[in-house]
């Protein structure tokens, strides 16, 4: 991908970002949209993608993310907007921070599908390694929150108004390219195969040395011994 073309997709995406301003279900989607311009503009500086399958894989992870978090907050976030009690704050706390960890969880799926790009399926190896519980995955995680939060937020009828929202907008378009290009830094998870050596594959030199080696003979038989003519007469001669 040509500079100038990452450059085009970084200026839509930060203008799908400030449409987030108009609120509502127009926030939600423009921000949906946004965020796989973004993050194939970030990754396009540093190398070539394949910007067709990347962009479908990207937008239907962030459309599941956003809406699943949005669902999970809506009754709480409501609730609290609607009584402002205890309860309705440490619900919401709560349904953040499992959400974080579901996040920390699949974080070298978002990393490595906006670092490589391809289907949801080439991910799967680093899903199921050890470090997919790695701490640097909590970073991965912290920024994908952090920008699904900012669109929840955008489109929220009565969250943000007026003037508030548009200021709010305009810090969303700015620092979710930041957010992407600090998730695409991350180092990714690391895959471990072990291949196991057939006994065909196996090296037949050992096998052959081991068969040259001669096998050690038996030691031979005692011959028999002949009696002492001497020794019998003296023990004939204790007897008698």
């Amino acid at each position: 991908m040509r500079a100038s073309s990452s450059v085009a997709l970084l200026l839509a995406g930060a203008g799908m970002g400030l449409a987030t301003g108009l609120g509502g279900w127009i926030a939600l989607v423009a921000g949906v949209l946004s965020q796989p311009l973004l993050a194939l503009g970030v990754a396009g500086m540093d190398n070539a993608r394949n910007t067709s399958r990347s962009a479908l894989s990207l937008l239907a992870l962030w459309a599941l993310a956003i809406v699943l978090l949005g669902a999970a907050a809506s009754a709480p976030l409501a609730s609290l907007l609607r009584t402002g009690t205890l309860s309705s704050a440490l619900t919401l706390s709560a349904v953040v921070g499992l959400g974080l960890l579901g996040l920390w969880r699949l974080w070298p799926l978002w990393n490595g599908l906006e670092r490589e790009g391809g289907a949801w399926s080439r991910q799967g190896p680093a899903l199921m390694s050890e470090e997919a519980s790695a701490w640097r995955g909590l970073s991965v995680a912290l920024a994908v929150l952090a920008i699904a939060a900012g669109v929840i937020a955008l489109a929220w009828p009565g969250l943000l108004d007026g003037t508030m929202r548009w200021f709010a907008a305009a810090a969303f378009a700015l620092l979710a390219p930041a957010l992407h290009w600090a998730l695409q830094r991350v180092r990714p998870a690391t895959v471990d195969v072990d291949t196991p050596v057939s006994v065909a594959d196996a090296d037949p030199e050992p096998v052959a040395a081991a068969a040259d080696v001669p096998m050690p003979s038996a030691p031979p038989d005692p011959a028999p011994t002949r009696p002492d003519p001497a020794a019998q007469a003296v023990v004939l001669y204790a007897a008698a």
